[in-house]
């Protein structure tokens, strides 16, 4: 007599099986050979929009859009002779004609029910360059995605998780105390506490990928719209010295403005969370990130029409020969209509940079630039002047393709126009942005790196870009008759580019201390008050000082 099966380890293999199928995918489908559903498991209904018994008995094909039913069918074909499919791209569509989820699938026969299809499907996830990263673009010690890719995968995530109608948060965690763990913990522990933070982070996250480190103890995370994460932060803090506390604080992906706007927001968002100044802090993100929004929203839409329609003017500040005193060129200065002729535009430029929309003010400033180079020539003027270009901007292909075409056309009047290189914000490929540099002085435009010393990365731009002129940050020029350390600084600035042969200007140049003590120390020209303020017309080809 045959030996009844234990009932118990029949159970046990099924619940295998059956968690061998979900830990994959969100529902199951058994089909039979015509596509007809004779079974359904999961979160079928989240996924078709349509509750289990709705689906019982219909056909597959009737379930999904039209265009996808041809795919279906070939499917079905493949997988009686191959035994596997997938994964297969299908979109269901929901009751009222609208498409539903995206989903991937994957089909399989058995051997042993040859007109059975067994299906699992699983909401598509956004993809993602995080499985591309280069070496420069992650963290160092966490392996996770910097700032800067982070930054551009959430903008790429939101983008498709958008149009799919998919819907995501993104959750930031501060932890505060993360940089003394070394002396905490000591160097093995803490890289091994780090590895563990990663980990938690990046399982968490919408592909076990998408997240990132954004500074020392604020990280990224993307993931499912409504998926708590307060299991990572509880993981996380098991693992944590006392003294270090975490914060989380999420925000929504899906707010009601263009895919654009959207981006540039999450962008102005991130850069804004990284800081650790003024009111936008984790404690507030969530209603911050909304009123940020809307602030972000009404300014892009405003800068865009200041750029759309060129309201703003340009001012002329000389830059003069500190030996002749006659004018060597112009530098062309942004005013905003808006603001008053008298207002700084640091605002607009700096909101510009955060939000990634610099080179479109940048081209537009440009071409104000020439059109006033070309009308002082057909008046019988001859203007020199120089128009200052974001390092973003350069790192912008785009831009750098139209930039050359307006310049090609100007032929004789290339010494009339150059370019200012600012600092204010890093360049993260100094090779590709001196390439653009020489290409524009092989056109024969000279270019000056401006606010030299002002930062960090000074030197580091001094020696991988081919420039003709720096010129010195103002707070050396103020300082340099009050401090001797400031003294000695601008002195070896203006000896080294006197011995590599590039030009120097000294910004701020307000006294006539100030000037005889740049002529005495070499450099060549100046630019400030004494010879000039900002203007909306020219000195002349000298200018007078008192």
């Amino acid at each position: 007599m045959a030996k009844a099966p234990n009932i118990n380890a029949v159970k046990a293999e099924r619940d295998r099986y059956v968690a061998f199928a979900f830990a994959a995918a969100d529902a199951f489908f058994e089909l039979d050979g015509q596509a007809n559903v004779k079974y359904v498991g999961g979160a079928a209904e989240w996924l078709v929009q349509k509750k289990p018994k709705d689906i019982m008995g219909k056909n597959l094909y009737d379930l999904l859009r039209n265009k996808d039913r041809a795919m279906l069918k070939a499917t079905f074909s493949e997988v009686k002779a191959r035994s596997r499919v997938g994964p297969i791209p299908l979109t269901f569509e929901t009751s009222k004609g609208s498409h539903g989820k995206m989903v991937d699938a994957f089909c399989a026969c058995l051997p042993n029910q040859p007109d059975v299809v067994f299906m699992t499907v699983r909401a598509s996830k956004p993809q993602t360059k995080a499985n591309t990263l280069r070496a420069d673009q992650l963290d160092v010690e966490t392996g996770l995605a910097n700032k800067d890719a982070f930054t551009d995968m959430v903008k790429e995530l939101a983008k498709n998780a958008k149009s799919m109608d998919d819907n995501l948060d993104l959750t930031f965690l501060d932890i505060d105390g993360i940089e003394s763990l070394r002396e905490t913990l000591g160097e093995k522990k803490a890289e091994e506490f780090m590895e563990q933070v990663a980990a938690h982070v990046r399982a968490a996250s919408v592909d076990g990928k998408s997240a990132g480190r954004l500074e020392d103890g604020k990280f990224g995370i993307v993931h499912e719209k409504g998926a708590s994460i307060d299991h990572v932060k509880q993981s996380i803090e098991k693992e944590a010295p006392a003294d270090v506390k975490l914060s989380t604080s999420t925000i929504e992906l899906d707010a009601e403005m263009s895919e654009e706007e959207m981006g540039k927001a999450l962008v102005y968002t991130i850069n804004k969370f990284t800081e650790t100044t003024g009111k936008f802090n984790i404690d507030n993100l969530d209603s911050g990130y909304q009123e940020m929004l809307a602030d972000t929203k009404r300014m892009l839409v405003k800068f865009k029409e200041i750029t759309t329609k060129g309201s703003f003017d340009i001012m002329l500040q000389p830059i003069v020969d500190l030996k002749s005193l006659e004018v060597h060129h112009y530098e062309a200065l942004v005013r905003f209509q808006e603001q008053g002729k008298n207002s700084s535009p640091f605002q607009y430029i700096t909101f510009a940079e955060e939000a990634g929309i610099i080179h479109e003010f940048d081209m537009a400033m440009c071409k104000k630039v020439i059109e006033k180079i070309k009308r002082g020539k057909q008046q019988g003027a001859n203007l020199t002047l120089a128009v200052n270009l974001s390092g973003k901007s350069l790192q912008n292909p785009a831009f750098v393709d139209e930039l050359v075409e307006q310049i090609k056309p100007l032929d004789t009047m290339r010494d009339n126009l150059m370019f200012e290189l600012t600092e204010s914000s890093q360049i993260q490929n100094l090779e590709s942005v001196n390439n653009v540099l020489s290409k524009l002085r092989k056109f024969g435009h000279h270019v000056c790196l401006d606010d030299f010393g002002a930062g960090a990365a000074g030197f580091q731009y001094l020696r991988a870009l081919e420039i003709d002129t720096l010129k010195i940050d103002g707070v050396y020029i103020r300082d340099g008759l009050k401090d001797s350390n400031s003294k000695a600084l601008l002195q070896s600035m203006a000896k080294l580019c006197t011995e590599i042969e590039v030009d120097t200007i000294g910004e701020w140049v307000e006294t006539k201390e100030q000037w005889e003590f740049l002529k005495e120390i070499g450099v060549g020209y100046g630019q400030g008050y004494l010879f000039g303020k900002p203007a909306m017309g020219t000195v002349g080809r000298k200018v007078a000082v008192r």
